[in-house]
């Protein structure tokens, strides 16, 4: 499955299971696509690690 959504600005939030339940039954043959900004690589720290590998 293909999910796409808008600008992010580096907060993922939305990605959460409360609030895109669809989380909980995707795998790496799955896809979220990000249009616009996406700020999310900026500090190469371990929450954005978290959120890469996720």
């Amino acid at each position: 499955m293909v999910f796409i959504t808008g600008d992010t600005h580096g907060d993922f939030s939305r990605f959460g299971p409360d609030r895109f339940p669809e989380t909980k039954a995707m795998t790496k043959a799955d896809a979220v696509i990000i249009c616009g900004d996406f700020g999310g690589i900026l500090a190469d720290t371990p929450v954005e690690a978290r959120w890469l590998e996720r």
